[in-house]
C-alpha cells in the first residue's frame, strides 16, 4: 500500500522575501528623513522666534527704565533715557543708557542673538532712546531676517509702543 503525499507540493512560505525587506527599509527611510526634515525647520523657526522675542524684550526693558526714571552705575545722579542700539555685524542688542549708545560705558547690557543667521536689515546700527518718564521715542522699524526665509517687523511709534509680528 502507498501513502498519499500530502506535504509534496507545499513551499516553505514562513518569513520574508528580500524584496519585501527592501521595499520596508525604503519606505522606512523616506517617511524617516521627511520627519526630519520638517523637525529642523520647526528647530530653526523656533530659534528664529526666540532671538525676536529677545529683542523685543530689549526694546521693552531699554523702555522701562526710561519711564521708571532708572539710573544705572555710582556716578548717576539723576534719571536718565534708556535705548537699545542693534548692531548688525556684532549681532547683539545693546540697552544703554543716555542720551546715545557709548560703547566704553559700563552699565551696557549686551544680548547677542542665540542664532548667528539671524540679521538686522540695515547697512550701519540703528539706535532707539525712550525719553525719560514719557517713555516717547522716534518712530522706528527694524526688520529681522534669517538664511532660511523667515522675517519679522519690530515697529515703535512716537509714543513708545512696540508692535511686532
Amino acid at each position: 500500500m502507498a501513502l498519499p503525499k500530502v506535504c509534496a507540493s507545499k513551499k516553505n512560505e514562513a518569513g520574508f522575501t528580500f524584496i519585501e525587506v527592501i521595499m520596508a527599509m525604503g519606505l522606512l527611510s523616506i517617511i524617516g528623513s521627511l520627519g526630519l526634515f520638517i523637525s529642523m525647520e520647526i528647530l530653526r523657526g523656533g530659534s528664529f522666534r526666540n532671538d525676536c522675542d529677545m529683542v523685543v524684550a530689549a526694546l521693552w526693558r531699554a523702555r522701562s527704565l526710561a519711564v521708571n526714571n532708572m539710573c544705572l552705575g555710582s556716578s548717576c545722579t539723576e534719571g536718565q533715557p534708556h535705548g537699545a542700539h542693534f548692531d548688525p555685524i556684532k549681532k547683539e542688542v545693546v540697552i544703554f543708557q543716555g542720551g546715545g549708545y557709548n560703547a566704553s560705558d559700563p552699565v551696557n547690557e549686551a544680548i547677542p542673538f542665540d542664532n548667528k543667521t539671524v540679521y538686522v536689515d540695515a547697512f550701519s546700527s540703528i539706535d532707539i532712546i525712550f525719553a525719560r518718564v514719557s517713555g516717547n521715542t522716534v518712530t522706528t522699524t527694524i526688520i529681522l531676517k534669517d538664511g532660511a526665509g523667515h522675517i519679522s517687523t519690530i515697529e515703535t511709534n512716537s509714543e513708545g509702543r512696540i508692535d511686532w509680528q
